[in-house]
């Protein structure tokens, strides 16, 4: 897989729908709250369901992954941490950097890049890294965006969000015997289509509101734990756990990804800090540009 045909056939759609909601945003009253209470509260539920409906993974493999990413979690929550105590940001605007610095993108990003460069089982695998991510967006991620790190409000918060429950609702119906009915599960797989792209439309527009706020050193200090420690902590964490294989190498790639478009979602949900949220996302997946091709050429 070349530099070109990553940013032509993986990066190119991306920015394109990016800059369609840029454009739209613009130039017409758009309400990214709204745009994004659709996302959080119907299509990524969805997309949740469809792809765990389709695709169990085998709990052992499960287990590995679900260890490797809790640790990286904890390890790079004290990094930012210690971060955050040198260059002395406090309370909610500690929440958002933290927020952009430990949940990435584990999906539109990595999952097409695995599969451009391994085939279906790079691409099996990043989608079990995906369902991993996905449990601490609906946890830490709503918890950091939501309140200002009081533990009740964040799980009430939590709580009141049916993402959680569509994580549960497929392996119930697995352990029950159950299936959704062809029907249903049709306009579910519509639904959860309109989720990526409806979350980049979100972006866009957000980008549209206060490009002129974008960019403060959070940014930047985000970027560089984002793109350069967290892959480098997410080779050390493979190595101690033992992981080897295509499971390594999608477990790294997805450490090295750029910070999620879902903590701009979040932030605008939550009436949180939307700007630095989203200046977050796009400069740090333009500098994965340089980084992820780097990444891939050292995994071979």
């Amino acid at each position: 897989m070349t530099i070109q045909h990553i940013l032509i056939q993986v990066i190119f759609p991306v920015f394109l729908i990016v800059i369609v909601g840029y454009i739209v945003g613009k130039f017409k009253a758009l309400d990214p709250k709204t745009l994004s209470t659709t996302c959080v509260y119907l299509l990524t539920p969805m997309l949740i369901i469809d792809t765990l409906t389709k695709y169990m993974p085998p709990f052992k493999e499960l287990v590995w992954i679900f260890s490797a990413v809790i640790a990286h979690l904890i390890i790079l929550s004290l990094i930012s941490w210690l971060i955050a105590v040198i260059f002395k940001v406090k309370g909610r605007a500690f929440s958002y950097l933290l927020l952009t610095i430990v949940i990435c993108n584990s999906g539109n990003y990595p999952v097409p890049i695995n599969f451009f460069a391994y085939g279906e089982t790079g691409m099996t695998y990043a989608l079990l890294v995906m369902i991993a991510n996905i449990f601490i967006t609906t946890t830490v991620g709503v918890w950091l965006a939501s309140s200002n790190g009081k533990f009740l409000e964040g799980l009430k918060s939590i709580l009141s969000l049916p993402l959680i429950y569509a994580l549960l609702l497929p392996f119930a119906l697995k352990f029950l015997g159950w299936h959704i009915p062809d029907c249903l599960m049709k306009a579910i797989h519509l639904l959860g289509q309109a989720a990526i792209p409806m979350d980049l439309i979100v972006l866009g527009s957000i980008l549209a509101m206060s490009m002129s706020n974008l960019i403060d050193y959070r940014s930047f200090v985000s970027i560089a734990v984002r793109l350069l420690i967290s892959p480098l902590l997410g080779i050390l964490i493979v190595l101690a756990l033992g992981i080897t294989g295509q499971m390594q190498k999608s477990l790294i790639i997805t450490f090295g990804m750029p910070t999620a478009v879902y903590t701009s979602i979040l932030a605008t949900q939550f009436d949180g800090d939307k700007e630095f949220a989203a200046g977050a996302v796009l400069l740090s997946t333009i500098c994965s540009l340089l980084t992820v091709p780097l990444i891939l050429w050292l995994l071979g």
